[in-house]
This record gives structure tokens, sequence and C-alpha cells, in this order.
């Protein structure tokens, strides 16, 4: 074992504090955000209502309280679209429950949603511990970014919306857009009746066309 991974993966006898944690060599990786919250964690929870699933409401209100402690820490706008993200946690109970370490991370990715990533598919790196029997419970949370996200999020070349798509050859966000691109041709004037029409982008259609429809072509020819 290398000296950097020693430190991404401590032993459990000497775990260093989460804010003492070196950040990995990868990208130009940077601090986002680095809480603590204060009280006993919650694991995601799924409820059935009749036909419908909802979460519990001490699973969003835990949620949205992880959410607002890294809202204050990220200050002014930040593009959710733009890098991978490497989450460390930790987990202290003040009891030996038993749980399944996989289902605390998910609150967290949660309430990074929409606030530091648009989705919890850019997170790319997952650290997590969880301790047991613990006087002071708590969550500790290091979020921090890894480089740029381009494998799948792309911004429109029409709208410039940001988009997650689906090969990396696709340039529009929906038909409308590439419709919006497919027809942004040359304004001309019909050689018949003179209306002003616009032609398609390709050279083809730029270089032949000179009627606003087949109706006006058939006219044309016939006289």
């Amino acid at each position: 074992m290398t000296k950097e991974q020693a430190v991404l993966f401590p032993k459990n006898k000497d775990i260093p504090l989460i804010q003492n944690y070196p950040f990995p060599r990868i990208g130009k990786a940077r601090r986002v955000a680095n809480v603590c919250y204060k009280g006993i964690p919650i694991s995601v929870a799924v409820g059935l209502s009749g036909n419908r699933l909802y979460r519990p409401a001490d699973y969003t209100a835990y949620r949205d309280a992880l959410g607002w402690l890294i809202k204050e820490q990220l200050g002014g706008e930040w593009d959710t679209h733009r890098y991978s993200f490497g989450v460390r946690a930790r987990f202290f109970f003040p009891n030996k429950r038993k749980i399944d370490i996989d289902n605390l991370l998910k609150p967290v990715l949660d309430a990074g949603t929409h606030l530091v990533w648009a989705d919890d598919s850019q997170v790319m790196e997952a650290y997590t511990v969880m301790l047991r029997d613990d006087p002071d419970p708590r969550v500790e949370i290091l979020i921090y970014t890894l480089g740029d996200f381009i494998d799948y999020w792309h911004h429109c070349a029409v709208c410039g919306k940001p988009f997650k798509r689906q090969n990396l050859n696709q340039k529009f966000c929906s038909r409308e857009c590439y419709r919006a691109y497919r027809y942004q041709g040359e304004e001309r004037k019909c050689a018949y009746c003179g209306k002003l029409f616009k032609t398609g982008r390709s050279n083809r259609e730029r270089r032949g066309r000179k009627f606003c429809s087949r109706v006006c072509s058939n006219k044309a020819r016939a006289n």
C-alpha cells in the first residue's frame, strides 16, 4: 500500500479528524463543504401510504437540515452540472444499533442534490465510516470536487440548457431544439408568390430551394 492509499483508507484504530483529511490528487480537487450535524444519524427510509411511496417526516427534516448546513458554506451561485465530486462522511451513534452503512450515505447524497450537484450520479468517490457507542452523536461530512464532469452533462447547442446526454455525440436537449437548429437557414423570397420563407441548414436546400412550398413550385413549372 502506498502512502497516498494509506491516507485515503486509514486504519480503523487511527482515523484522523475529517477536517484534517488531505484531498486526493485527482484533477483539480478543492473543498466544497465541510459540515458537522449534531444529532443521531438517520438512514434512508421509504413508507407506503395506500399505493404511494413517501419519505417519513423525520427523514425529510434530517435531509433538509444537512442541506442547509451545506448551503451555508457554498456561498454565491454554484454550477451544479460542471464537476464530479467525492464525499467523505462519518456517522456517530450513541448505541450499538445495527444498521446498513449504505443507507446512511443516501440522505447525504439527497441533501446535496440541486445544491452541490444536479444528480448524485456525479458523486464518483465515497468514503464512509460508522462509529457506535459514542457519547456525542453526530454526522461529519466533507465534499470536494474531483474535476470536470464531462462524460454525461452537456449544454444544448440552441438554448444553452444543461442536460444529461445519452451519448457523447448528442448536442441538443430536446427535439424542439434540434428542429430549431435544423431550420435555422437563410430567409428568402418565394420566386412565385413573393412570400418570405426560411431554408434548412443543409447546403442542398440553400442552393436549390426557390419556392416556399410544392404548390408554388408546381404552379411555376406549369407556367
